[in-house]
C-alpha cells in the first residue's frame, strides 16, 4: 500500500509566508533600481480585476434575461435585459460581475421597470484584461447609448451601481451623463486609500506608490 504524506497547515501557511515575503523582496528590489518600471507593473496590476465567477442562481437569473452584445473598444460589452417599463441600469463592482447584481431583477420589474446589467471592461464575460473606474463609466455610457432607441420608447429610471460601479455612475454623470436617479451601495469616497492599501501589501516605497497612483 502506498502511503501518501500530506502538508500539515503549518507547513503550507510557512510556505506562503516565504513564498509573499520573496516577492516582497524582489519589489523592493525592483523599485530601488527601476521605479518607473516597477510603477508601471504595479499599475498594471491594480488595474487587472478578477473574473467574477457567478453563482448557480445567478446564472439562472442571467438566463431568463435577453443576452445582448454591445461594441466597446476593439472587443464587446455583454449585457442582457429584463422588462418592459422605464430603463433601470445596473452596474456591479471591482472584480465582480452582472450576475452579482440579478437580486434587483425581480423586484425591479415587478414593480414595473425594464433592467439593463452588463459585464463591465474585463470582468465576466465581457472582452479585455485590464479595467479602471474611467473605462467602466465610457461602458455603462455605451451600453445606454445601445439602448437609447428603447428607452426613448419604454422611458428612462436611472442605475444602481455597487461599490467602484457607483463610482463609474458618478463619473458619467459628472461628464455629462443624464440620469433621473443614481442609487450608490458602498461606494467608496476616492480611489487613493485602496491604492494604497494594494500596493502596501506588494511592499511598494512610498515614491513608487506615488508614481503608480
Amino acid at each position: 500500500m502506498t502511503r501518501v504524506s500530506q502538508a500539515s497547515p503549518e507547513k503550507s501557511t510557512n510556505g506562503r509566508s516565504t513564498r509573499i515575503e520573496a516577492r516582497r523582496g524582489l519589489v523592493r528590489l525592483s523599485a530601488k533600481f527601476f521605479p518607473e518600471f516597477t510603477a508601471r507593473q504595479a499599475e498594471r496590476d491594480f488595474l487587472t480585476p478578477r473574473r467574477g465567477i457567478s453563482t448557480a442562481s445567478e446564472q439562472a437569473m442571467l438566463a431568463t434575461g435577453h443576452r445582448f452584445r454591445v461594441p466597446f473598444g476593439t472587443g464587446h460589452l455583454v449585457a442582457w435585459s429584463w422588462g418592459d417599463g422605464p430603463t433601470m441600469f445596473l452596474v456591479h463592482g471591482w472584480g465582480s460581475s452582472a450576475g452579482r447584481m440579478t437580486s434587483f431583477v425581480e423586484p425591479l420589474v415587478g414593480s414595473g421597470y425594464s433592467v439593463v446589467a452588463f459585464d463591465a471592461p474585463g470582468h465576466g464575460q465581457s472582452d479585455g484584461k485590464t479595467s479602471s473606474v474611467v473605462e467602466i463609466s465610457s461602458a455603462l455610457r455605451a451600453v445606454t447609448e445601445w439602448t437609447a432607441a428603447a428607452d426613448q420608447v419604454r422611458g428612462h429610471a436611472g442605475a444602481i451601481g455597487h461599490s467602484i460601479g457607483g463610482v463609474a455612475i458618478a463619473l458619467a454623470v459628472h461628464e455629462g451623463m443624464g440620469l433621473k436617479r443614481a442609487v450608490f451601495i458602498a461606494t467608496p469616497a476616492d480611489l487613493e486609500a485602496p491604492s494604497q492599501e494594494v500596493a502596501g501589501r506588494t511592499g511598494l516605497s512610498p515614491e513608487v506608490i506615488g508614481r503608480m497612483q
